[in-house]
């Protein structure tokens, strides 16, 4: 965990693009360069699409959401990890909207646009490669322009990150998921 980052660029459900961060230390933990290189690659996609919403998969404890116990191989190093790449993004970017984990990115692999399902995973039919990462940031995405097209029409405050709570692509470290949409539709 904590070894990837899923970043992804979408409007409505077309795909405009998506890229892998790979942390290459060999430790559970990121330090701060894998961090500052995230933040730096999530800044180099939001700065590309003017008015663009940022969207991050936030965090919840193991425990919630669960109808059965945790088991961790990694003695919560993977949370860990996650919570350190959600928090510094937070830190960069503190206009992005927040979505709650919901097992983003476990859909079938036909509901995901092409580029985000690797050769090997489509004949195993497995899903667990490492663009597992990206499809989780294209279901935050599409989560996140759900919550706003909501608050929109509701005219209820746009959702920040104390109304939905936090989350980082959860089976994988740091999964800033991110979405980009335009702000003007949302005015």
């Amino acid at each position: 965990m904590g070894r990837m980052t899923g970043i992804v660029a979408r409007r409505g459900d077309v795909y405009l693009g998506h890229e892998l961060v790979i942390r290459k230390g060999r430790g559970t933990i990121p330090g701060p360069a894998y961090l500052q290189r995230v933040a730096e690659r999530v800044n180099a996609w939001y700065a590309n699409w003017t008015g663009a919403v940022l969207a991050i998969e936030g965090i919840q404890p193991p425990w919630q959401g669960s109808r059965r116990r945790d088991v961790r191989t990694d003695g919560g190093g993977g949370l860990i990890a996650l919570g350190k790449v959600v928090a510094a993004l937070e830190l960069y970017f503190p206009e992005a909207v927040v979505v709650m984990p919901d097992r983003h990115g476990r859909n079938l692999l036909a509901a995901y646009p092409a580029p985000l399902v690797g050769r090997l995973e489509l004949e195993r039919l497995t899903g667990d490669g490492p663009l597992q990462h990206c499809r989780s940031a294209w279901d935050v995405a599409g989560r996140a322009q759900t919550l706003l097209h909501q608050a929109t029409n509701s005219r209820q405050p746009r959702p920040s990150a104390g109304a939905l709570s936090l989350v980082v692509e959860g089976a994988s470290a740091a999964e800033g998921a991110r979405l980009h949409r335009s702000r003007e539709a949302l005015r």
